[in-house]
């Protein structure tokens, strides 16, 4: 009987530890837990040992293709492919350089320059375009509505409602990903934390409320 393998990118530390804890709790088979850091990632991987668990470890950097070459192979090799993978690992960009690449990349379609001084705005308008950093809000909160309709008992809903003990240990996220939902809805549909899950309990609402999702102030 083969073995089943579970997967976990971006795992060292925050959301997608606590993710490599719980598989490895309630999963029939082995649990990875894979980091770009090897150190950090083998440290992490102790840590959980030291709780009675026993996580497996793989290196994997998502910003460089032999990197992911290589873990593929290897899954593929040891397991025959992967049955369950959560791919939590991420690229970190700050608002304003995705505001400043988008409209690098929208001037350059638009036949403009930054020394034509067109607004932002008026580029995306005259494209037909949205906001990139829109679209990604506005993503985050659909994948919020998701998690909320799901039953309780399912294990991503677990992860997020999870409020872990003591000090915030080095390397972990200095914002909760639920506290920075709950302030997103608040700056930017004018909900607060105590009536959040309410509204977003209510599908058809929530949804509307998504598509009339107010531009973010316009940054020149």
């Amino acid at each position: 009987m083969s073995i089943k393998v579970a997967v976990v990118t971006g795992s060292n530390k925050g959301i997608g530890l606590a993710i490599v804890r719980a598989l490895c709790k309630q999963f029939k088979g082995d649990v990875y837990l894979m980091s770009r850091d090897v150190g950090r990632g083998e440290e992490a991987v102790k840590s959980l040992s030291s709780e009675g668990l026993n996580p497996k470890f793989h290196q994997l950097d998502i910003n460089d293709v032999n990197s992911i070459i290589a873990a593929a192979a290897f899954f593929k090799e040891k397991y025959g492919g992967v049955d369950v993978l959560v791919n939590n690992a991420a690229i970190l960009f700050k608002d304003r350089r995705i505001q400043a690449a988008e409209m690098s990349f929208l001037c350059r379609v638009a036949g403009l320059s930054l020394k034509d001084r067109v607004r932002s705005s008026d580029i995306q308008r005259e494209l037909g375009v949205e906001p990139l950093l829109l679209c990604v809000e506005r993503s985050q909160l659909r994948w919020y509505g998701r998690l909320i309709w799901m039953p309780p008992e399912r294990l991503p809903l677990e992860v997020f409602q999870t409020h872990p003990p003591g000090r915030r240990p080095w390397g972990r996220p200095r914002t909760r990903r639920r506290d920075y939902i709950s302030r997103l809805a608040w700056e930017r549909l004018g909900i607060s934390q105590a009536e959040l899950e309410s509204v977003v309990g209510r599908r058809e609402v929530w949804n509307d409320l998504l598509c009339l999702l107010p531009l973010s102030p316009d940054p020149g």
